[in-house]
C-alpha cells in the first residue's frame, strides 16, 4: 500500500473539507446566511401593509363616503392602478437603487396621512398610493436572487422560504387591518399601512448596496415572458376558485363560510411548500414543475363536484397544495433567465400578471353570477389552465435546458 506525500496528505483533507460551514440543511442553512434575517424582517413588515392595505382602505373609503359601491370601485381602482405601476417602480430600483424605495414609502406615507375628509380626498390619497406605494415584493424576490448567487442548491429552497412568508404574511394582514380599524378607525390603519412600508424600505434598503446597476438594462426576455404567462394562468384559475368559493358559501347561505374557505385555500399553499418540496426532492427544475403543472387543474376537478361544507373544506385546501410550490419554483427561474441588473423589473412585471390575471378571472367569473351551473368557474378554471400550462409549460422547460436548468 503506498503512503501519501504531505502534500497530498494535504490536498485529500482539503478535497474532504466541505466548501462552506456545517449548518442544518434546508430552510435553517438559508435563514444563516449574511443578510437573510434582516431581508425577512423587511419582507414580512411590507407584505404586511400590502394585506392590510384592501381592507383599510376599502373602510376608510366607506366612512368617508356612505355609499359600498364607491368605496368598492374606488379601492378595486387603487389596486390597479398599483398593478399596471409596478413593472415602472421595479425598472427605477434597478436604474437607481434601493434609495428609491424610501423615498417611494415616505411619499407613500404623506398620502395616507392625508387620506381623511370628504371622500373625494380620500379617493384622490388612495389612488396615489396606488401609484406611488413601492414594490417590495419584487425587491424582495430580487434580493434572494443577489443573497443566493452561486448557490445554487439553495436557491429553490430561498424561494419556497419567500413563498411560505408571504401566504402566512397575507393570511393574518387583512384580519389585522380589519382589527386596527375596528379599534381605531380606519384612518389609522391606513397610517399604520405607510408606517410598515417605511419600515420594510429602511430594512431592504440595508441588506445589499443602495447603488444603482451600471449593466445595460435592454429588454425582458422570452423566458420571463413565459413566467409571466404561467404565473398569470395560475392566477387566473384562483380567480375563477374564488367565484367558485363565493357562489358555494350564497348556496349554502353561510357568509363566514366564504372566509373559511379563502384561508384554507392559502393554508393549502402554505402545506404545499413543504409537503411537495419533500416529494419533488431529486428532480430537475422543468420536471418539478411539470409536476406542479399537471397537479394544479386535476386538484381543480373535485371542487366542481363538492356540495357540502366537509366536502367544500377538503377540496378547497387541495386546491392551494400545489399553488405556492409553482410561484415559488417560477420564481426561482428568473435569476437564471435575466441579468442582476433587470431582476427588480422582471419580478414587477410577474407580480402585475398575477394581479392583472387574477383580477380578470375573478371579474369574469363574477359576471356571469348565478349564470354557472354547480362547480362551473371550477372546470373553467382546470381546463383554461391544463390547456394553457400545456402549451407554455414545455416552452419553458426548454428554454431553461437550454441554460443548464431543465
Amino acid at each position: 500500500m503506498s503512503r501519501l506525500t504531505p502534500g497530498q496528505r494535504v490536498h485529500a483533507r482539503a478535497r474532504r473539507r466541505p466548501a462552506h460551514p456545517r449548518v442544518p440543511s434546508g430552510w435553517l442553512q438559508v435563514v444563516a446566511l449574511p443578510g437573510v434575517p434582516t431581508l425577512v424582517s423587511g419582507s414580512v413588515a411590507g407584505r404586511v401593509a400590502y394585506g392590510m392595505l384592501p381592507v383599510a382602505a376599502y373602510l376608510a373609503l366607506l366612512d368617508a363616503t356612505g355609499s359600498v359601491r364607491d368605496a368598492a370601485v374606488l379601492t378595486a381602482a387603487e389596486g390597479l392602478v398599483g398593478a399596471l405601476t409596478f413593472p415602472r417602480k421595479g425598472r427605477l430600483v434597478d436604474r437607481y437603487g434601493r434609495r428609491v424605495l424610501l423615498v417611494l414609502a415616505a411619499v407613500t406615507l404623506v398620502a395616507v396621512v392625508a387620506a381623511t375628509g370628504p371622500g373625494a380626498l380620500v379617493g384622490a390619497m388612495l389612488l396615489l398610493v396606488g401609484a406611488l406605494a413601492p414594490p417590495v415584493t419584487s425587491t424582495v424576490r430580487a434580493t434572494w436572487g443577489s443573497l443566493l448567487m452561486g448557490r445554487e442548491d439553495l436557491r429553490e429552497t430561498g424561494f419556497r422560504l419567500d413563498a411560505g412568508l408571504e401566504e402566512a404574511s397575507f393570511l393574518g394582514a387583512p384580519a389585522l387591518g380589519g382589527a386596527v380599524a375596528a379599534a381605531a378607525g380606519p384612518h389609522l390603519a391606513l397610517v399604520m399601512v405607510g408606517l410598515l412600508l417605511v419600515m420594510a424600505a429602511l430594512l431592504l434598503g440595508t441588506v445589499s448596496p443602495g447603488s444603482g446597476s451600471t449593466v445595460r438594462r435592454g429588454r425582458l426576455t422570452r423566458g420571463t415572458h413565459l413566467v409571466g404567462v404561467l404565473l398569470g394562468l395560475g392566477a387566473l384559475g384562483q380567480g375563477l376558485v374564488g367565484v367558485t368559493i363565493a357562489l358555494a358559501a350564497q348556496r349554502l347561505h353561510s357568509a363566514t363560510l366564504y372566509g373559511v374557505l379563502l384561508s384554507l385555500d392559502g393554508v393549502g399553499a402554505f402545506v404545499g411548500l413543504a409537503l411537495l418540496a419533500a416529494l419533488t426532492r431529486g428532480l430537475t427544475t422543468g420536471r418539478r414543475l411539470g409536476a406542479l403543472w399537471t397537479a394544479t387543474p386535476l386538484l381543480m376537478l373535485p371542487l366542481a363536484f363538492s356540495g357540502g361544507p366537509v366536502a367544500l373544506l377538503v377540496t378547497v385546501t387541495a386546491v392551494g397544495l400545489p399553488v405556492g410550490a409553482m410561484i415559488a419554483t417560477l420564481n426561482a427561474t428568473v435569476p437564471v433567465l435575466e441579468p442582476p441588473s433587470r431582476w427588480n423589473e422582471a419580478y414587477s412585471w410577474l407580480v402585475t400578471c398575477q394581479n392583472l390575471a387574477g383580477a380578470v378571472g375573478f371579474a369574469v367569473g363574477g359576471a356571469l353570477g348565478a349564470g354557472w351551473v354547480q362547480g362551473g368557474p371550477a372546470l373553467l378554471a382546470a381546463a383554461v389552465t391544463g390547456l394553457g400550462f400545456a402549451v407554455a409549460g414545455p416552452a419553458l422547460t426548454r428554454r431553461l435546458g437550454r441554460l443548464g436548468q431543465g
